[in-house]
This record gives C-alpha cells, structure tokens and sequence, in this order.
C-alpha cells in the first residue's frame, strides 16, 4: 500500500515538472522573436525616429545614420557613411574642436551629454541641436559611439521670442502713461494690491514694487479711500465700474472689472486701469473758456459773424460779413439760401457734407476752407467756423453760430509757395537724372577701364609666345628649304613651350576670372604630407643650376584634395625658379639654392619654400596677392592669387616673408583640429 501510495506522489510530481516545464517554453515563444524581427523593428525605430541617430567608430568615421540626422546635415546618407568627423569640415560648419574632444572621451568610456551646438549645414540652414554620447561595447570592449541628436531649433528660438517678448512686456509695462494693477481680497476682506505697473504710479508718491502687498487703505488719503472702496467692493461684487478722481493735481479715469474666481463663482480678483485724463480734463476746461471768449470777440471784433435758424432758414449776417463780399449789408437776403448761392460750385459738395456731420451730431465743430464769390466776381478764400448752440430733446439742431475770416491772402501765398516747390522738386528731379547719368557713365567707365587692362595685360602675354611659335615655324621652314633637318627639332621645341605657355595663361586666368577655384567643392583624402610633396618635387623640372634642399619632417597624415593642392605648390615652386633663373637677381651667399621644408606649427602645418633669390621690395609685397600684379616680364599675375583661394578653401592661408637681397619664404599651411592625433602620428 505504501509503495502503491509512493508510485501515485512519483507521477504527480513528473506531471506538474511536464505541466512547469510546458509553461515555460510557451513564455519563452511568447518573449522571444527571430533575429530577422528584432533587427527589422530596431530599422524601423532607427529610420522613423524623431530624433537623429548616428553611429561612428573608434576613429571618428561614420558607419551608419537615420534619415532624420541626414536631413539635419543637408547630405545624402551614402555620401555621410564612411566620412570622419574631420571630412566634415568643408561641408558642415560646427565647433569641431568640442566634437573631436566629446568624441574622444566617449571612447575613453564615459557618456556624455551635448547641452547645445549650433550647425550650419551644407545647404546653409543653421540648426541648434543637443545630443547625448554613449560608447558602443561588444564583449566588454568599446567599437565605436552611438550619437543622438534632437533638434531644439525651434524650441531655443520659441524660448528666445518669449524671453523677448516678456521684456518688452515689461518695458511697455513700465513706460505706459496708464496703471495698470490687480487686487484681490484676503482672508480678513482687506483689499491687497498683487501688480502694479505703469508710470501714473508715481503719482502715489512710491515705486511700482513697494504697491504691491499694500492695503488698498494704505495708498490713499482718508477722503480719497471714501470715494474709492465703494467702487472696489461693487468690482468684487461681479460689476464693472469706471470713475474719474482728482489726486494730487491729477485727474485719473479708472475702470475695474472682474478678473478671478473661486469655485463658488465669488470674485476673488479684480483688474483695472487708471489713466492720466488731466490734460483731457484741462482742455475741456480751455474749451469752455474759449467758448466764453470767442462769444465776447463776436461781439467786439470785426469779424463776420452769421446766426442761422436751421428751422426757419433764416440767417442773421453782421456788416463785416457782408464787407468781406463787397456788398452792403441791405444787399444781403438774409436766408440760407443766399449763402448756398455765392459759394463756389466745386467746393459745395464738401462743404455740405462738413455741415451736414456736424449737424447730425458727428462732430463738436464746423469748420471748412471754401470760395465764396465777391460783388466783383473774383473768388474769396473764406475760413469758415461754427456750431450747433441748441438742439431739441431728440438732438436735432435749432440754432447755430459762427465766423468768417478772409484767408484769401494766405491761400495766395500757398499756391504761390506750392508753385515754387513743385518748381524746386523739378529742379531736384533735373539734378537727380543728370547725378544718375553721370554715375552710370562712370561705371561705363570704370568697366572699359578694368576691360582694357585686362585686354592689355593678355595681348602683352600672349603675343609674347606667340612671336617666339611664329619665329619657330619660320625656322622650321628656313630649315626645310636647306635641308638642315637638325634644326626642327628644336623649332618644334621651342614652338611646343610657348603654345603651352599660351594654354597655361588662358587657363589662369579663366579660372580666377570664373572663380571655378573658389566654387569647386575640395575632394579630401587623407594623405601623409611629408611622402606627397617629395612626390610632388621629384615630377618637377628644376634646372640643375639650382639646388633644391628638401626638409620634410613633420611626419603627419591629414586630409587633402591632393591635385587642387597640387596646383597651388607648383605656382609657387616655379615662381621661385623664375626667381632663381632671373639674370638681373642678386644672388645670396647660398647661391640659387630652394629649400622645401615642412613643420608643426600652432595647430597648423606648414609647407615652406624658401629661395635664395634677390627678395621682394615691400612696397611690391604689399601687392603680389591683387590680380593681374605680376614682377616678371610675363605671366598675367594671377598665380598668388589663386595660390590663396586654393589655401582658403582648405580652411589655411598662404604667408609670405621677404627682404631685399636675403631671399623669399613662402608659407602654405593647413589647419590641424585634432592635436592628440598629431603627437600620436610624430
């Protein structure tokens, strides 16, 4: 029974290990996917994402990117898989010192966030991106960096706008000839001030900043906290209030409304504006007495006067109304319609529409300039003003009241001053045009001139060897007729060089004068520049009366566009042969020697080419870099130039250091961005 009972536990426990077992196997397929799966939503996550991605190895060479930090760059991503950081330089702009040392460090192991780095791509759209660095392991060992970049573009300029309209905020705030200010109510009732801004604060007597916390009872006088709280309290109450107040000399209009509530729906907030109206309220009060005044003038001075009965139609003029128009104060039918008839056709449309707004309440005064004809017949220029005085209880006007004044003499003078500016205008117009021409003949000038130098210096150039190919062919023919083949040959030769000395001027200058030089993009490849440039010297033909010295030390690889480079060491390798070779050069005591060496400098590598020739005066050094400015008997003068957008391009420069009767050292150098690369190189 026992051993009945043990075989039982035996196969229950085989069940729940097969039943464990089981489940097992089924969460590890649910948990578990292919290979191909995995890397398929990893590419998915990668090419999709927001942000961009990039990986880099250990030596700084980009080994894959998303399409997103693509984009960011403005360069396909086939053209971007492969560059290091460093052959990035010529087609993005970055601080690509910080890169190289974030870089760096990252590979040393830590991982390191980028707070901010403004980029300016090849398309020339600038970016300000932030990013986080971490090291790439496989089995324990560090292969390379993971990069993401997020673009904060937008972000920095939305925090900027908003930096800069919250300051302005402030200022206008600060400048308003209104105040502006909230206040809300504390547990005790009190009224407290919570903002205060605006300039008609300081008319309390404090700043803006110590209003603020104050009780309401607090910033004003007894007599004037009586006029104020009850307007405050019905503000809190939900009402919208407006009062005007004098303090201080001041008048003030203020409004308060509303502005906060509990959940209660009581007001717990109020908001309001006061505005300085003193001067509002002043010419109100110079109004009145204007009024006051113009009513005794009408009386005493001899002004026209009219007084109209808009109901009637009837018109009473004064003496001097009628005398302005030539005519006796009997000749004048006292009616409205005798005004309509003298006044001039053209000006009657405007001068009814004024009367009629001010008539119909539109505006305080009636006031127009119009002709009105004298017993002569001539026009008289008439100020004309007036007013409603009384109006019936639905606004309508009963009576109105104003003045004439003969203005024909200053419309004389402004007609006769608009005459003498539009004369003054043509007068501007005339100098103008002639000053046009004049500056477009100039240029016409200054174009054939620059024309014309050119034309010369080429004609010079090129009919130079085009002598010595006519003397060649001469020579070749003289010796066909005597049959001395031996002399050929060396016509052929001599026709050859300067055929190519014609091909090698026209192509200098076209090149500067198209600047395909300054927009060819470089293609750099990295090259040990010591082994390049002995290369380089032994293709060309020093005469052998001219020792070449090579130092070439620096024993660093950087990248270059090795032929455009190319270009730029010739020139000046056979400037200084032409030096060297000059009959009327003043040797030195080292004898036509060039020397070609090459050193680190400051975060720099320098080639140096340094001749024995007879220097260069400094008031020519000041020159050699202008085109078409040459020193010897031929050439277009275009080689230095050219020399220094070649050096430009690759981020470096061209220095030149001479004296007369010492030599000449020319300096072409290279920007080095990485200096632990370069003392591990040396």
């Amino acid at each position: 029974m026992a051993e009945t009972q043990k075989t039982k536990e035996q196969l229950l426990n085989g069940l729940e290990e097969a039943r464990a077992q089981k489940r097992s196997e089924a969460e590890r397929e649910r948990t578990e996917e292919s290979p191909g799966e995995s890397e398929e939503k990893y590419r998915l996550f990668v090419e999709n994402a927001a942000e961009g991605i990039v990986l880099l190895d250990t030596k700084s060479r980009i080994t894959d990117i998303n399409p997103r930090a693509a984009e960011i760059a403005g360069i396909e991503r086939q053209e971007l898989i492969g560059k290091s950081v460093i052959q990035l330089v010529p087609l993005i702009r970055f601080d690509v010192k910080r890169a190289l040392s974030l870089l760096k460090d990252v590979i040393r192991g830590k991982s390191l966030s980028v707070n901010e780095m403004t980029i300016t791509n090849r398309a020339g759209e600038q970016y300000i991106i932030k990013g986080i660095l971490n090291p790439l392991k496989k089995a324990g060992k560090i292969v390379g960096v993971s990069l993401i970049v997020e673009d904060i573009t937008e972000r920095k300029r939305a925090e900027e706008e908003k930096k800069r309209f919250h300051k302005e905020f402030e200022e206008t705030l600060k400048g308003l000839p209104a105040h502006i200010f909230r206040f809300k109510k504390d547990t005790n009732g009190n009224i407290i001030a919570v903002l205060s801004e605006g300039r008609v604060a300081e008319v309390f007597g404090i700043t803006t900043d110590v209003i603020k916390s104050k009780d309401l009872q607090e910033l004003f006088s007894k007599e004037h906290y009586n006029i104020v709280q009850p307007h405050y309290e019905n503000a809190f109450s939900g009402k919208t209030v407006e009062f005007e107040i004098l303090i201080r000399e001041t008048w003030f209009r203020t409004t308060i409304k509303p502005y906060k509530k509990d959940k209660k729906g009581h007001v717990v907030e109020i908001i309001g504006y006061s505005t300085d109206i003193t001067e509002r309220v002043r010419a109100e009060e110079a109004l009145r007495e204007s009024e006051q005044r113009m009513e005794l003038a009408l009386r005493g001075a001899d002004l026209g006067t009219w007084d109209w009965n808009v109901a009637t139609g009837e018109v009473t003029f004064n003496e001097r109304w009628a005398e302005m128009l030539g005519y006796g104060l009997d000749e004048i039918e006292p009616r409205v319609s005798m005004w309509e008839k003298l006044i001039h056709p053209d000006d009657m449309p405007d001068v009814m529409e004024t009367l009629n707004s001010h008539l119909e309440g539109k505006t305080d005064f009636y006031e127009t300039e119009h002709r009105v004809k004298h017993k002569s017949g001539d026009w008289v220029w008439i100020l004309d003003k007036g007013r409603a005085i009384e109006r019936d209880a639905d606004g309508k006007p009963l009576r109105a009241c104003g003045t004439h004044l003969d203005i024909t003499g200053r419309k004389r003078a402004e007609e006769e001053l608009k005459r003498y500016r539009d004369h003054l205008e043509e007068l501007v117009q005339e100098r103008t045009r002639a000053l046009e021409q004049a500056q477009a003949e100039l240029l016409r000038q200054e174009r054939l001139s620059a024309l014309g130098q050119l034309t010369a210096t080429v004609a010079h150039e090129i009919r130079n060897p085009l002598g010595a190919v006519r003397a060649a062919v001469f020579a070749i023919g003289d010796a066909i007729e005597r049959d001395e083949l031996h002399r050929i040959e060396r016509a052929r030769q001599l026709a050859e060089r300067n055929v190519v000395r014609c091909d090698n001027i026209i192509t200098e200058l076209l090149d500067y004068a198209r600047g395909r030089d300054r927009e060819r993009a470089l293609n750099l490849e990295p090259a040990w520049v010591d082994e390049w440039l002995d290369a380089l010297l032994d293709e060309q033909s020093i005469p052998e009366s001219i020792v070449c010295v090579r130092e070439l030390t620096c024993g660093v690889k950087i990248p270059i566009d090795r032929e455009h480079l190319r270009r730029a060491v010739i020139n000046v390798v056979e400037n200084a042969v032409d030096t060297l070779q000059d009959d009327t050069a003043s040797l030195t005591a080292q004898g036509n020697q060039l020397t070609v060496s090459t050193r680190i400098g400051k975060e720099r590598l320098e080639m140096r080419f340094s001749d024995t020739g007879c220097g260069i005066p400094a008031d020519v050094l000041d020159k050699v870099f202008e085109p078409l400015f040459s020193t010897k008997t031929y050439g277009v003068g275009l080689g230095l130039p050219v020399v220094k957008d070649i050096m430009q391009q690759h981020g470096g420069g061209v220095e030149i250091q001479s004296e007369v009767g010492e030599g000449t050292t020319v300096t072409l150098w290279l920007p080095i961005v990485d200096a632990d690369l370069i003392d591990q190189q040396v």
